[in-house]
């Protein structure tokens, strides 16, 4: 209803303020596809790298080396990989979270650490090469400071719950 409700309202506006709905949806979408056509690369290119990181197996040397530092926080086994993954992919890392959760029973302590950590940290690599791509700037200041609360996340996350 509420969706009804708002297309109805646009239409309404758009006849009171005599606005040619046709041709103000194709100015946008026009720009939409530059949009695209402008964060295209960036995207496919954080994908792939992903997915290279994932496969080649370095996704496994960096959880096994950042376990000694997770256990002393207290994060779960299960979620260190969500931990790891989660800045690089979101629908990886929600993948990892139901395998825990499947595992670990979603009353597990491992299952609240891995909502906890996806509900509170972002897809840092992804986020920045979309947003960023645009950007001709330096933009090494913000990734440290993105990963730099990444990291507070899991700190505070294992401290915490």
């Amino acid at each position: 209803m509420a969706v009804l409700l708002i297309v109805c309202s646009i239409f309404i506006f758009a006849a009171v303020k005599h606005v040619n709905i046709f041709s103000a949806f194709s100015e946008g979408v026009k720009d939409g596809c530059k949009t695209v056509y402008g964060i295209l690369p960036s995207l496919i290119l954080i994908l792939t790298a992903i997915s290279v990181f994932r496969a080649s197996g370095l996704l496994d040397i960096l959880i096994y080396a950042v376990k000694p530092f997770t256990e002393l926080i207290g994060i779960p086994e299960h979620a260190v990989p969500l931990a790891v993954m989660r800045p690089f992919s979101g629908s990886g890392s929600l993948a990892m979270l139901e395998d825990i959760i499947n595992r670990c029973g979603v009353d597990s302590r491992a299952a609240t650490v891995g909502a906890v950590l996806c509900a509170s940290t972002e897809t840092t690599f992804y986020t920045l090469g979309v947003y960023l791509s645009s950007f001709s700037g330096k933009c090494g200041k913000i990734l440290l400071c993105s990963i730099i609360a990444d990291i507070a996340v899991v700190i505070t996350t294992g401290l915490i719950v």
